[in-house]
């Protein structure tokens, strides 16, 4: 088992496949992204949601941040498995950690923040479905 630990974090951990054989090991609590020649670290946990536009997603976080990449909605779906991430739509993912109201007669979901995301028709059964 491959530990990685930082300075002021526990323990975190990843899966690492080779050659057919598992190593037992979790998730990483934290995820890079790639701005030209740099990479910003962030807490999956502080995602609130994720939009897309085409081949492009922006990552908005509790605090407001906002961070435009060149990765697609489903791209970061598979990458961010670990957190609790619901498709509300085409364009849209967010975080049900952070839903306190759905709305079924304007399609939305409320976030924390006063944030509203569009939740589609063919989406609706199976958000309502997700938080009973």
């Amino acid at each position: 088992m491959q530990k990685i630990q930082s300075a002021n974090q526990k323990p975190a951990y990843l899966t690492i496949e080779t050659n057919s054989k598992y190593r037992e090991i979790k998730s990483c609590s934290r995820f890079s992204v790639q701005s030209g020649n740099v990479f910003r670290i962030f807490n999956k946990k502080d995602i609130l949601y994720i939009t897309a536009d085409s081949n492009y997603s922006t990552i908005i976080f509790t605090d407001g941040q906002k961070v435009f990449t060149s990765k697609t909605l489903k791209y970061w779906e598979l990458r961010l498995n670990d957190i609790d991430l619901l498709r509300t739509h085409k364009s849209f993912s967010v975080n049900k950690d952070f839903v306190t109201q759905i709305n079924n007669t304007t399609s939305e979901i409320k976030l924390i923040g006063d944030v509203f995301v569009p939740v589609s028709r063919s989406m609706k059964k199976w958000v309502n479905h997700s938080f009973n």
